[in-house]
């Protein structure tokens, strides 16, 4: 399980809590037209190519993705466009298994659209709501089978599709982006907040479908600690050597992070 509320305020490879941080991404308090959910700080993304993603080695079948969100928009565009906000990665590479992406009209509708590694599922969800904070959800499964995929709303389902060949290997991360500032003549800012991704002890048998999403909650600080030397062992119930506090396997950068 991972979580983030980029109260680290780090971007920076070593310091930061995401793994890999696109050029662009901006760490960002409540100023001017800024956003926060909870705590101090926040993830800011204004075009497209702004990707941030979790820590990496999840490897698992099903994987649950909770992101606080706010979609800060512009004008109408003037061609509709959709704009990946979280996508599940599969292991051991960058293929996408499933997606969650904002679709604006050209009316200014906002809604939200599936896609798996072929690309979109049909279909939109009701139109959601502008310049507030949205708890997003994205449940992907990865079987050839009985693959599915979910999305929600502030807890409430807004898309779901089951008995999709989504591939048949694991998930190891997830990604988030969702800035746009080329398409359709308009501007897309998308805030990150209290972001959490898990299998929530998700096995890899796919029936009955693993459907229990991960406790709601927040972000309103994280510190880190130093690694001891001799480097203890990464098990967290009987950490080696034996004199070496559990805390020391959360963290492995410096504390001034």
């Amino acid at each position: 399980r991972w979580f983030s509320g980029a109260e680290t305020n780090q971007l920076a490879t070593g310091l930061t809590e995401y793994l890999e941080v696109g050029a662009g991404s901006a760490i960002v308090t409540v100023t001017g037209n800024d956003r926060v959910h909870s705590g101090t700080y926040a993830l800011k993304q204004t075009s497209l190519g702004q990707v941030v993603s979790s820590k990496d080695n999840l490897n698992a079948p099903t994987l649950f993705v909770r992101d606080a969100v706010y979609f800060q928009v512009g004008a109408n565009p003037t061609v509709a466009f959709d704009t990946l906000v979280i996508a599940t990665i599969e292991t051991g590479g960058t293929q996408m298994v499933g997606g969650l992406y904002s679709h604006l009209a050209t009316d200014g509708t906002l809604t939200l659209r599936l896609y798996d590694r072929n690309g979109i599922i049909a279909g939109d969800s009701t139109p959601i709501p502008k310049d507030t904070w949205l708890v997003l959800d994205l449940r992907v499964v990865e079987h050839a089978v009985y693959g599915a995929l979910t999305a929600r709303v502030n807890g409430t389902v807004v898309l779901s599709y089951t008995g999709r060949n989504t591939g048949s290997s694991t998930m190891s991360r997830a990604n988030f982006s969702g800035g746009n500032n080329t398409t359709g003549s308009t501007t897309i800012t998308v805030f990150h907040d209290d972001s959490l991704v898990a299998d929530n002890g998700a096995s890899g048998n796919p029936t009955p479908l693993p459907t229990i999403y991960p406790a709601n909650g927040i972000v309103m600080m994280r510190r880190s600690v130093p690694t001891p030397l001799p480097s203890p062992s990464l098990n967290m119930w009987t950490p080696a050597p034996v004199a070496t506090s559990k805390a020391y396997v959360w963290s492995d950068t410096s504390t001034t992070a």
